[in-house]
């Protein structure tokens, strides 16, 4: 949606269930979705086009936010884990259990330096 204007912008189709999450890039450039289908997209808002398809979660996606630099993606699942993902690699970097159960939000500070996630287990871990 164009917020100045109030109109719509275009549609982006793919995902096989519901999607969950939103994130920006950085830059504007790019958007990442996470999805019940297991699955982590990156975007091309202004082609309409899937630029990557992150797949390994075994359990419904939560949330997706960007690292700070663009380059990576954080993921969270319905087994509280949590994935850093090179999207242009289309690999994981670094997997944690992070919750008991599902990992539903979480946010990178600013500087990329850190993450924290909060669960459905009432806990946040960073």
């Amino acid at each position: 949606w164009d917020v100045r204007r109030g109109v719509h912008l275009g549609t982006l189709e793919g995902h096989t269930d519901r999607v969950d999450d939103l994130a920006w890039s950085p830059s504007g450039h790019r958007l990442a979705s996470a999805a019940w289908d297991t699955s982590v997209r990156v975007w091309d808002p202004k082609k309409r086009e899937l630029l990557a398809l992150l797949n390994g979660h075994s359990e419904c996606v939560h949330a997706v936010r960007f690292t700070w630099d663009g380059k990576g993606i954080v993921s969270a699942d319905s087994e509280g884990r949590v994935r850093l993902w090179d999207y242009a690699k289309l690999k994981v970097r670094a997997e944690i259990a992070a919750h008991t159960s599902a990992a539903r939000r979480l946010v990178v500070r600013p500087d990329g330096k850190q993450v924290c996630t909060g669960g459905a287990d009432r806990a946040i871990q960073f």
